[in-house]
Parts: structure tokens; C-alpha cells; sequence
């Protein structure tokens, strides 16, 4: 799934996720503009915990203008029952 979204001012951004974390979820790569972001992020937890995960995406340098964010599931962890994926929010904090 993809999104998209507007920078006013070019520059460093940080970008965080929460995200619900549950026995049938996957593993979850994000990317900018074609660019992925850290290391694939783990889903699954033996309990539904609702925003019980977050994870530092690292730092992007960003043109102003139009962007697209996307989240590709590459996976599961050997416990999880699915490859499902709740995400709760997506933060992009300008550095400095």
C-alpha cells in the first residue's frame, strides 16, 4: 500500500511508525519515493497489543514537493499465523 504526501521545505525528516502488533501479522518493509527505509519491521506479537509497536524508520533527505510512502508486507515471523498488517500512525518530524 502506498501513499502520498506533500514536504513544504527540503531538508532532513525523521520518520517513526506505531503500529498494532498481533499473532497473525507480518513483516513489513518501508520505503520513500523507491528508497526503503531500515530494516523490515516485525508485526507480530502472541497477544493483539493496539499501537504497541513502534519503530524508527531513520532519516530521509527530502526535495520539497510530492512523496510517496509505501509499505510492502515481505513476509512473516515464524510464529505469526498471517502476514496482516495495522498501522496506527506514520510521523515525519523535520531534523535540526
Amino acid at each position: 500500500m502506498s501513499y502520498e504526501f506533500e514536504v513544504a521545505d527540503p531538508g532532513e525528516y525523521s520518520l517513526g511508525v506505531v503500529f498494532t502488533q498481533a499473532s497473525s501479522y507480518g513483516l513489513w518493509q518501508f520505503s520513500i519515493d523507491g528508497e526503503r527505509l531500515g530494516k523490515p519491521v516485525n508485526g507480530y506479537d502472541p497477544s493483539v497489543v493496539a499501537g504497541g509497536g513502534a519503530a524508527d524508520l531513520g532519516t530521509v533527505a527530502l526535495r520539497a514537493g510530492r512523496h510517496t510512502i509505501r509499505v510492502d508486507v515481505t513476509g512473516k515471523d515464524e510464529l505469526s499465523g498471517g502476514y496482516f498488517i495495522g498501522l496506527q500512525s506514520l510521523r515525519l518530524k523535520p531534523r535540526g
